[in-house]
């Protein structure tokens, strides 16, 4: 009687670990979710495409969101097929400022390389078109601040 107790035992034990809460094993991979982050999710059960939400509760096996384009959404973890979290925004101040005297140098040598002058006016046009197109881009890329998304690792199914 104790071999059969004892085989149960270890029956019931192997279900619960395969069973227990998605939360734990995201947990369990060094990236937690919490109430309140917001999170980008693909699920083609309930939409096609990625969608952004904030976390408003998580248990063993469903994720309620609270979704810009969907609104108050209830998602069960299975069918979760990505899920991230942001970690911030990103600040694009340096790199619209590259971008931007790169551009503005490049179209500022080739905009002023038709000159018919005795002193070649391509340099000055790239001097300019530089500063002018470095400005632009400073300005741009400090008001571009898209989010640092982290993968979560899904459970297994």
């Amino acid at each position: 009687m104790s071999k059969s107790i004892s085989r149960i035992v270890m029956i019931v034990g192997s279900v619960l670990l395969w069973l227990r809460p998605a939360a734990a094993q995201v947990e369990d991979a060094g990236v937690a979710i919490n109430v309140g982050d917001r999170i980008r999710v693909m699920a083609p059960s309930v939409a096609l495409e990625h969608f952004v939400g904030t976390v408003l509760k998580l248990d063993a096996d469903s994720l309620w969101i609270d979704s810009e384009e969907r609104g108050l959404l209830t998602i069960p973890l299975r069918a979760l097929v990505a899920l991230e979290v942001s970690r911030g925004k990103k600040k694009n101040a340096l790199t619209g400022l590259g971008i931007g005297v790169l551009g503005g140098a490049t179209a500022g040598w080739l905009i002023l390389s038709s000159g018919h002058n005795d002193i070649d006016p391509r340099p000055f046009g790239a001097i300019i078109g530089g500063a002018a197109g470095g400005l632009v881009g400073l300005i741009i890329g400090a008001n571009t601040q898209p989010d640092r998304w982290e993968p979560v690792p899904l459970a297994e199914r």
